[in-house]
């Protein structure tokens, strides 16, 4: 009866990965717009700090990380509506979660690659310019950034910089790595859809 096929057209959709790509860009979207508000709050926290801190030193190098976290954050955002419109310009296949997956795995790779080079770049400025290495700016982050323990003055700024920078590459490329993995099975499931037409033309679909 046509009263009770009023959501076949939802059931559709959902099949196609209309709804599916829709939802999960409008997520991102909004994930980039809070990332863009984080940024905002984090420059003026860090800038508070800077201005309260009593040292010449210290609120020079506190006011240039929090510009280099501002606009290192607004590129973040960037990053999240990029991928947001690249899952909308998705076309319809019967796979329709494993390209949206591996575009979500390619945006962590490169939002934590990126946060990885803001952290390093605005520690490592800052311990050229206080003199203090990551060990005693981030103390109680040291079993969780054992590069803060490289030490002072600028060995210990580019070491810093260079540990947390080589961790955003691995975790890009092996983010990219596992996007392709989930491309390719994909396309091998695609392909062997197709042969099965082939070679059976009046095969359908379950």
């Amino acid at each position: 009866m046509p009263i009770f096929t009023f959501f076949f057209p939802v059931l559709d959709a959902l099949e196609r990965g209309v709804v599916i790509r829709t939802a999960v860009a409008v997520v991102v979207r909004v994930a980039g717009v809070l990332m863009m508000l984080g940024g905002l709050v984090t420059t003026v926290l860090v800038g508070k700090y800077a201005f309260q801190a009593g040292d010449d030193a210290v609120t020079f190098a506190g006011l240039l990380v929090a510009l280099i976290v501002f606009v290192g954050l607004l590129c973040v955002s960037q990053v999240y509506f990029y991928r947001a419109a690249a899952i909308s310009r998705l076309p319809d296949s019967p796979f329709t979660v494993m390209p949206v997956v591996s575009i979500l795995l390619r945006l962590a790779g490169e939002v934590y690659a990126l946060l990885c080079v803001i952290g390093g770049v605005g520690g490592c400025l800052f311990t050229w310019i206080v003199g203090l290495g990551p060990g005693r700016i981030l103390r109680e982050f040291g079993g969780f950034l054992p590069s803060a323990d490289s030490g002072d003055g600028f060995l210990g700024g580019l070491m810093f910089l260079l540990y947390l920078s080589s961790v955003g590459c691995w975790v890009l490329i092996s983010s990219y790595f596992f996007a392709e993995v989930t491309l390719v099975a994909s396309d091998i499931a695609t392909n062997v859809r197709v042969l099965a037409r082939q070679r059976d033309p009046d095969r359908t679909n379950p």
